[in-house]
């Protein structure tokens, strides 16, 4: 019997999880690819992509709230979850606001689990991880 090779994957979620199913065929793909042994290299949210991390998304009851399954798969598996930081700034989204006048960082808009990141870490994965998926609408 042939052993399959162990694949590094890079995914990059360009879509909001109310947008279309994007982003959970997005989170159903890195659940199957950790089951089957592979490696998540990075999750890249870019684009509109970065309402996954919002913690103030209203999440209609009827619809399915992602965030918390990215968090679980982060928590669970140790799945880098990286936030394009001007992305979330062109989307209202608060990222690093600070009180000029103590200098203490306030309170954010994206949840701990999910990593502000720019461009050099989009780069990195797509020249470090063995394939790159992208779901977009």
């Amino acid at each position: 019997m042939e052993r399959k090779k162990k694949v590094n994957i890079g995914i990059i979620v360009h879509v909001g999880e109310l947008a279309s199913a994007a982003s959970y065929s997005a989170l159903l793909f890195a659940k199957a690819a950790i089951d089957q042994g592979h490696q998540i290299y990075r999750i890249f949210f870019y684009h509109d992509g970065v309402e996954n991390a919002n913690a103030f998304s209203v999440i209609p009851e009827d619809s399915f709230d992602l965030r918390p399954e990215w968090i679980s798969l982060h928590k669970n598996h140790d799945v880098e979850l990286a936030v394009c930081i001007g992305a979330a700034h062109r989307r209202g989204i608060k990222t690093d606001i600070t009180d000029e006048i103590s200098s203490k960082n306030l309170e954010k808009d994206v949840d701990s689990a999910f990593e502000l990141a720019g461009l050099g870490q989009l780069a990195d994965m797509t020249i470090n991880a063995d394939r790159v998926i992208t779901f977009d609408a």
